[in-house]
C-alpha cells in the first residue's frame, strides 16, 4: 500500500482503493487507503452509511478488497483511534494546495 512514506502526488481519474470498517470506543470506524497511503478514516454508527459517504467522497475509485500488508496500516490507525501510539501512519494527502499545507502544519503538532 506505501510506495513513498508521506509522498503527495497527483491523483489519476481512477484510483484504486482498499477499505475495511471496524469497532472502536468512537463506534464504527471506516479506514481506507490507496497504493500510496491512508487517504480516509470515517466514523459512523452505521456501516451502510459509512460505506455511501466513502463511495459519495471517492465515487470514481475502484474498490479492492485489502491484502495482507495493508493490514499494519489498519492496526496503527486503530491503535491511534484508540490513543495507543502517536505513530503517524503513511497519509496521501488530498485536496487544494491551501488544505494540504494545513495537514502538513497540522502532522507537525504533538500528541
Amino acid at each position: 500500500m506505501n510506495k513513498a512514506e508521506g509522498e503527495m502526488r497527483t491523483h489519476p481519474d481512477r484510483d484504486t482503493l482498499c477499505y475495511e470498517i471496524h469497532d472502536s470506543w468512537l463506534g464504527l470506524v471506516l479506514i481506507a487507503a490507496s497504493t500510496y497511503g491512508l487517504c480516509a478514516i470515517l466514523f459512523g454508527d452505521d456501516r451502510s452509511a459509512l460505506q455511501q459517504e466513502f463511495r459519495c467522497r471517492f465515487p470514481k475509485a475502484a474498490i479492492v478488497p485489502p491484502q495482507k500488508s495493508d493490514q499494519a496500516l489498519i492496526k496503527i490507525v486503530l491503535a491511534l483511534v484508540d490513543a495507543q501510539t502517536i505513530k503517524t501512519p503513511p497519509l496521501d494527502l488530498r485536496g487544494t494546495d491551501f488544505q494540504k499545507r494545513i495537514w502538513r502544519a497540522l502532522l507537525d503538532v504533538p500528541a
